[in-house]
């Protein structure tokens, strides 16, 4: 009788943990959210840089929120942010040189930097918001990005005879 309640015992527990595995075709990141190197408030969230993801904070709620790859985020390696509160927009950039706009409608991808046949660091350093624009500073130089065109207006290579140079920052 013990031998068969051990055997009925040993088949819920593994029938259980058969049940709480992800279902296929869906994802799940396993990203480390302990580090975070920039935090971004908008009134009602914070929005904290962890590196390879962001979590947004709830401050009414008290919930908290994951963006990565996975789920919402077209990349990983977040390297600076910025908050539009005039617009609503949540502008990130990514080591690589993609750029991210987050708003209520959703996540938009501009990928033209990361693309560009500027040759050596395309990174994003830091993102200034000036108005419907936001200065991003890069490996190469400084681009001028308009956040409601979604369109690149301007590219400045400041180094001497046009080159690229390293921009950690930006201030207008």
């Amino acid at each position: 009788m013990t031998r068969v309640l051990l055997i009925f015992c040993l088949t819920i527990v593994s029938w259980h943990q058969c049940s709480s595995q992800q279902a296929i075709g869906q994802w799940t990141d396993q990203l480390s959210y302990r580090s975070v190197s920039q935090i971004v408030d908008d009134g009602n969230n914070l929005y904290c840089s962890a590196g390879r993801a962001i979590f947004k904070y709830d401050k009414n709620q008290g919930e908290i929120t994951r963006l990565s790859k996975v789920n919402s985020l077209s990349d990983s390696d977040v390297s600076s942010m910025a908050y539009s509160e005039e617009y609503e927009i949540l502008v990130i950039g990514y080591a690589n040189g993609n750029v991210d706009l987050i708003s209520e409608s959703g996540t938009l991808n501009l990928s033209d930097i990361k693309r560009s046949s500027v040759i050596g660091d395309k990174g994003i350093y830091r993102i200034t918001l000036e108005g419907e624009e936001a200065w991003l500073a890069t490996g190469f130089g400084i681009v001028v990005l308009d956040i409601l065109e979604l369109e690149i207006k301007e590219t400045y290579f400041i180094a001497p005879g046009g080159g690229n140079i390293l921009v950690r920052d930006i201030l207008l």
